[in-house]
């Protein structure tokens, strides 16, 4: 059998692609992973072809359409060439521009991953065609199903390694007991506005610091903020290696999850953050009125704010007083239990979808 991976962007940005590649690898399976270098970068990638055409998260909408369109005819291109049995299509954006060839040629022999909400699933009809003609779509959060059409062939694979759930740790302090609370973003740094909502909650507070670990759209605009206002409770610390991310998490109080929830993506994702907060044993402080807040207020996992009603650093120094480390623990080995379960449901099913033996 040969596969091929179709995926619209940088490998190095697509950390997912790994759910998929260690089963091929595992098993021996043929594969070529077919990529977008829309950085205009080299990676040193085994099994890898690359389409090179250079695309910024701040290109003009007509340059990324043209670009989808570009890329969607050389995969096609590829796959003719290598004639593969099945395909695994990585971002549903390719998918509508594939959608016709799909149909004719890889009805239910390729898998659908939707990990991210997009303006593009306004084109229903084409939208509905690439998820019904799938064997099956996989999406990483439950709340996806608020946007998504009706279908009874959606498995879930969250946005974590299982040998990560593996990793988690007990707490080893007693947040009662701090004088001093560190509340961390750590990761992609976005959503400016409600950030600096935070930043003005929290300013100069005598007990509580701010971090903001890694890079993203704003995280330059918001150190310009902190600065120009003499926020000085605030920390940025820039680019990290992978290989450091837990031990942020490990040296933090609570985990920066507050979103904008006016909006359908971030309303219903599940962010990676979570997870890690949940191994780590760190509670998260996170936006009402999301998908994820729900998840938190049924296990027990932080404290769901208002960031527009709310004082926080009051919300913030209750939760801490009332803090019960045995509820939280619980409510986390039961989340990561759920996890667990749904990413083996999750690897049976490729595993049937690659046809491999004692699936």
């Amino acid at each position: 059998m040969k596969v091929g991976l179709i995926l619209p962007a940088n490998i190095l940005h697509a950390p997912y692609l790994e759910y998929y590649t260690e089963v091929l690898d595992y098993n021996d399976i043929e594969y070529n992973i077919i990529y977008w270098n829309k950085a205009n970068i080299t990676e040193k990638v085994e099994k890898s072809t690359s389409f090179d055409y250079f695309c910024s998260y701040n290109s003009s909408n007509a340059k990324k359409v043209i670009g989808y369109y570009l890329f969607s005819k050389f995969v096609i291109n590829n796959i003719k060439k290598h004639k593969y049995d099945k395909l695994i299509v990585l971002v549903p954006q390719i998918a509508i521009f594939l959608a016709n060839f799909l149909k004719k040629h890889y009805k239910n022999n390729y898998i659908l991953d939707i990990r991210d909400y997009s303006k593009m699933n306004r084109l229903a009809k084409k939208y509905y065609s690439v998820i019904k003609n799938s064997s099956f779509t996989v999406i990483s959060s439950e709340g996806y199903k608020k946007w998504l059409p009706t279908f009874d062939r959606y498995v879930i694979s969250h946005n974590v390694f299982l040998k990560r759930l593996q990793e988690e740790e007990e707490l080893n302090f007693d947040l009662k007991n701090k004088d001093d609370i560190v509340i961390s973003n750590i990761g992609s740094i976005r959503h400016y506005d409600e950030n600096i909502k935070v930043m003005n909650h929290f300013k100069n507070s005598e007990r509580i610091c701010l971090r903001y670990i890694g890079t993203g759209i704003c995280e330059k605009d918001l150190e310009k903020y902190s600065q120009k206002n003499k926020i000085d409770n605030v920390y940025f610390h820039g680019r990290y290696n992978r290989n450091e991310e837990m031990n942020f998490y490990y040296s933090s109080d609570l985990i920066n999850l507050i979103m904008p929830t006016n909006d359908m993506g971030p309303k219903t994702l599940m962010a990676n953050r979570f997870y890690n907060a949940c191994i780590s044993k760190r509670p998260v402080i996170i936006s009402n009125n999301s998908y994820m807040s729900r998840l938190v207020e049924e296990y027990n996992l932080g404290l769901v704010i208002d960031v527009d009603a709310d004082d926080l650093e009051d919300k913030v120094n209750r939760f801490i007083e009332s803090f019960d480390y045995q509820t939280y623990q619980l409510g986390c080995k039961k989340f990561l239990s759920r996890v667990q379960i749904e990413e083996e449901k999750f690897e049976n099913s490729l595993k049937q979808f690659l046809a491999i033996e004692g699936s």
